[in-house]
Protein backbone atom coordinates (compact mmCIF):
# COMPACT_ATOMS: atom_id res chain seq x y z
CA UNK A 1 0.00 0.00 0.00
CA UNK A 2 1.04 3.56 -0.49
CA UNK A 3 1.04 6.59 2.08
CA UNK A 4 -2.17 7.67 0.88
CA UNK A 5 -3.97 4.06 1.89
CA UNK A 6 -4.96 2.84 -1.35
CA UNK A 7 -4.67 -0.86 -2.94
CA UNK A 8 -1.84 -1.46 -4.90
CA UNK A 9 -2.13 -4.10 -7.33
CA UNK A 10 -0.75 -7.49 -7.05
CA UNK A 11 2.01 -8.84 -9.73
CA UNK A 12 0.11 -11.44 -11.12
CA UNK A 13 0.17 -15.10 -9.26
CA UNK A 14 1.07 -13.43 -5.97
CA UNK A 15 -1.66 -14.38 -4.19
CA UNK A 16 -1.62 -17.81 -5.58
CA UNK A 17 2.06 -18.08 -4.40
CA UNK A 18 1.34 -16.79 -0.95
CA UNK A 19 -1.92 -19.35 -0.73
CA UNK A 20 0.68 -22.30 -1.71
CA UNK A 21 3.32 -21.01 1.07
CA UNK A 22 0.56 -20.76 3.58
CA UNK A 23 -0.74 -24.21 2.72
CA UNK A 24 2.46 -25.74 2.85
CA UNK A 25 3.44 -24.30 6.34
CA UNK A 26 0.39 -25.67 7.56
CA UNK A 27 0.83 -29.24 6.20
CA UNK A 28 4.26 -28.72 7.67
CA UNK A 29 2.65 -27.73 10.95
CA UNK A 30 0.06 -30.92 10.84
CA UNK A 31 3.36 -33.43 10.15
CA UNK A 32 5.62 -32.15 13.50
CA UNK A 33 2.49 -32.19 15.25
CA UNK A 34 0.87 -35.42 14.10
CA UNK A 35 4.56 -36.69 14.49
CA UNK A 36 4.78 -35.85 18.07
CA UNK A 37 1.70 -36.89 19.67
CA UNK A 38 2.70 -40.47 17.41
CA UNK A 39 5.67 -40.70 18.82
CA UNK A 40 4.16 -40.23 22.34
CA UNK A 41 2.02 -42.68 22.32
CA UNK A 42 4.15 -44.79 20.83
CA UNK A 43 7.19 -44.44 23.90
CA UNK A 44 3.76 -44.41 26.42
CA UNK A 45 2.52 -47.72 24.98
CA UNK A 46 5.99 -49.12 24.97
CA UNK A 47 6.36 -48.22 28.48
CA UNK A 48 2.94 -49.30 30.15
CA UNK A 49 2.10 -52.59 27.63
CA UNK A 50 4.76 -54.71 29.66
CA UNK A 51 3.16 -53.89 32.49
CA UNK A 52 -0.25 -54.61 31.33
CA UNK A 53 0.68 -57.90 30.49
CA UNK A 54 2.73 -58.80 33.87
CA UNK A 55 0.77 -61.41 36.44
CA UNK A 56 -0.71 -59.07 38.18
CA UNK A 57 -2.60 -61.47 40.60
CA UNK A 58 0.98 -62.87 42.28
CA UNK A 59 1.64 -60.37 45.20
CA UNK A 60 5.08 -57.97 44.81
CA UNK A 61 6.86 -57.05 47.46
CA UNK A 62 10.18 -55.00 47.97
CA UNK A 63 10.24 -55.20 43.80
CA UNK A 64 10.43 -59.10 43.04
CA UNK A 65 7.38 -61.52 42.65
CA UNK A 66 6.81 -64.27 44.78
CA UNK A 67 7.72 -66.55 42.11
CA UNK A 68 11.19 -65.35 41.89
CA UNK A 69 11.50 -65.42 45.48
CA UNK A 70 10.86 -68.97 45.53
CA UNK A 71 13.27 -69.89 42.35
CA UNK A 72 15.83 -68.42 44.28
CA UNK A 73 15.25 -69.30 47.25
CA UNK A 74 17.86 -71.98 47.65
CA UNK A 75 19.96 -69.29 46.15
CA UNK A 76 19.39 -66.86 48.37
CA UNK A 77 20.12 -69.28 51.29
CA UNK A 78 23.07 -70.11 50.40
CA UNK A 79 24.48 -66.17 49.72
CA UNK A 80 25.08 -66.46 45.56
CA UNK A 81 22.81 -63.49 45.14
CA UNK A 82 24.00 -60.33 44.21
CA UNK A 83 23.46 -57.52 46.55
CA UNK A 84 20.42 -55.76 44.85
CA UNK A 85 18.72 -59.11 44.41
CA UNK A 86 19.54 -60.31 48.21
CA UNK A 87 18.12 -56.60 49.30
CA UNK A 88 14.92 -57.05 47.33
CA UNK A 89 14.61 -60.38 48.30
CA UNK A 90 14.88 -59.96 52.18
CA UNK A 91 12.46 -56.58 51.73
CA UNK A 92 9.95 -59.34 50.13
CA UNK A 93 10.11 -61.78 52.86
CA UNK A 94 9.64 -59.16 55.64
CA UNK A 95 6.62 -58.41 54.02
CA UNK A 96 4.99 -61.66 53.10
CA UNK A 97 4.57 -64.23 55.13
CA UNK A 98 3.68 -66.72 52.92
CA UNK A 99 7.19 -66.78 51.37
CA UNK A 100 9.37 -66.33 54.27
CA UNK A 101 7.49 -69.44 55.70
CA UNK A 102 8.87 -71.34 52.64
CA UNK A 103 12.52 -70.04 53.18
CA UNK A 104 12.47 -71.03 56.60
CA UNK A 105 11.08 -74.25 56.11
CA UNK A 106 13.44 -74.65 53.17
CA UNK A 107 16.07 -73.25 55.65
CA UNK A 108 15.44 -76.29 58.18
CA UNK A 109 14.72 -78.85 55.05
CA UNK A 110 10.86 -79.25 55.40
CA UNK A 111 9.69 -78.05 51.94
CA UNK A 112 8.88 -81.15 50.01
CA UNK A 113 7.70 -79.51 46.90
CA UNK A 114 7.77 -75.41 46.04
CA UNK A 115 4.94 -73.37 46.89
CA UNK A 116 2.65 -73.05 43.68
CA UNK A 117 1.96 -69.04 41.85
CA UNK A 118 -0.73 -68.09 43.59
CA UNK A 119 -3.34 -65.15 42.81
CA UNK A 120 -3.87 -62.98 45.86
CA UNK A 121 -7.49 -64.35 46.85
CA UNK A 122 -5.72 -67.99 46.99
CA UNK A 123 -2.71 -66.40 49.28
CA UNK A 124 -5.59 -65.11 51.27
CA UNK A 125 -7.06 -68.15 51.64
CA UNK A 126 -3.64 -69.65 52.17
CA UNK A 127 -2.99 -67.29 54.98
CA UNK A 128 -6.83 -67.99 56.72
CA UNK A 129 -6.66 -71.62 55.69
CA UNK A 130 -10.36 -70.97 54.47
CA UNK A 131 -11.32 -72.22 51.17
CA UNK A 132 -10.58 -69.98 47.99
CA UNK A 133 -13.37 -69.20 45.67
CA UNK A 134 -11.38 -67.05 43.00
CA UNK A 135 -11.88 -66.55 39.12
CA UNK A 136 -8.21 -67.05 38.42
CA UNK A 137 -8.01 -69.50 34.73
CA UNK A 138 -6.11 -72.05 37.34
CA UNK A 139 -9.88 -72.48 39.37
CA UNK A 140 -11.56 -75.78 38.67
CA UNK A 141 -15.12 -75.73 38.22
CA UNK A 142 -16.05 -75.79 41.43
CA UNK A 143 -14.50 -72.21 42.20
CA UNK A 144 -11.65 -74.24 44.42
CA UNK A 145 -8.27 -73.46 42.69
CA UNK A 146 -6.52 -76.38 41.72
CA UNK A 147 -2.67 -74.16 42.64
CA UNK A 148 -3.35 -74.34 46.89
CA UNK A 149 -1.96 -76.92 48.83
CA UNK A 150 -4.78 -80.31 49.29
CA UNK A 151 -5.36 -79.17 52.88
CA UNK A 152 -7.10 -75.92 52.31
CA UNK A 153 -8.97 -77.17 48.93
Amino acid sequence: MNSNQEWETCVPGDLIRLASRAKSQEIRRRIILGGGVTMTLLLVGAFLIPRLLEDSTEPNYGGIRCSAVRSQAQTYLAGGLNANTRAKISSHLQMCPLCESYVKNLETNQVSQPVPNICFEQFVSFQTNTPAKCGCPHCLGSGMCDRLPSEIR
